[in-house]
């Protein structure tokens, strides 16, 4: 089936439930709803894509992050929580927040709905972009 229209609006939106291509330029976003572990191997399929990940799950959620490989820099996570709780990210020696004992291990967020994290990828490290409401050791 081909549609041709000069007007977005003309177009069938896809039915709930089905997998549609994102353009590269817009970020992956994936809901958590429970702990998760993102592999080196998961992490290295991202490519250089920008992932959104929106934690809602209604304890306080732990994520493990394993090392972006050196050609992924640039690479930037996003974690945001849409629940009042205490969200753990694990990195062991992979966080660096321009502080004293950088790289860090944890970022934990503080219980309120908003607290987030932004990473980047650099140099086999996350590098610390912005926080709101979250705490590194």
């Amino acid at each position: 089936k081909v549609e041709v229209s000069s007007l977005g609006s003309d177009f069938a939106e896809p039915s709930p439930g089905n997998v549609t291509s994102m353009p590269p330029y817009q970020p992956g976003m994936q809901t958590l709803g429970e702990d998760r572990t993102f592999t080196s191997t998961e992490i290295a399929a991202w490519g250089n894509q920008a992932r959104v990940f929106t934690l809602s799950y209604a304890g306080a959620t732990a994520i493990s992050l394993a090392a972006p490989s050196q050609a992924q820099d640039g690479l930037v996570l996003t974690f945001t929580s849409l629940v009042a709780q205490a969200h753990v990210i694990t990195a062991t020696g992979l966080i660096a927040d321009g502080a004293s004992g950088s790289p860090e291990d944890l970022a934990t967020f503080d219980a309120f709905i908003g607290a987030t994290i932004v990473l980047m990828a650099q140099n086999g490290l996350w590098n610390m972009v912005s926080t709101v409401g979250v705490v590194i050791t």
